[in-house]
């Protein structure tokens, strides 16, 4: 409370006291009414602060409303951005996965080849060597006879 009430004490006083109150027991009624009212009650201009600082609270909160949905819609597009991000990377991971797909069935077509023209080289030593072995043993019969 920043205004002080103006209480006539001595007004008061004389109306108890016309009503049959002693003086002394009138004047500290008074004084003790003034110093509640005083104490108590809320003047016109702190109303007025009051409903002031109530309309600055207001114009806060409002601003704070703003700031949440500034927020929400930062949080939206970060949100947007998350999502066409992930799925540009899951986009190139499918990629490069049929990329290492069609690289992995290159090497095992060319190991199959080179299985297969090792096989036929092997054959063709073996079917040398068969060969080889049968003219020695051939060989050897006909100089052991």
């Amino acid at each position: 409370m920043t205004q002080v009430i103006p209480i006539d004490t001595l007004a008061y006083a004389k109306r108890l006291i016309q009503a049959g109150m002693p003086q002394q027991q009138a004047e500290v009624q008074a004084q003790v009414f003034r110093e509640v009212i005083e104490s108590n009650l809320a003047t016109k201009r702190d109303i007025a602060e009051v409903k002031a600082d109530i309309e600055r609270v207001k114009a806060d909160i409002e601003r704070v409303k703003a700031d949440i949905e500034r927020v929400k819609a930062d949080i939206e597009k970060v949100r947007a951005e998350l999502k066409a991000d992930i799925e540009k990377v899951r986009a190139e991971l499918k990629a490069d996965i049929e990329r290492v797909k069609a690289d992995i069935a290159k090497v095992k077509a060319e190991l199959e080849l080179k299985i297969e023209r090792t096989k036929a080289e092997l054959i063709k030593w073996i079917m040398g060597m068969l060969i080889a072995q049968s003219a020695v043993i051939v060989g050897l019969m006909q100089i052991l006879k």
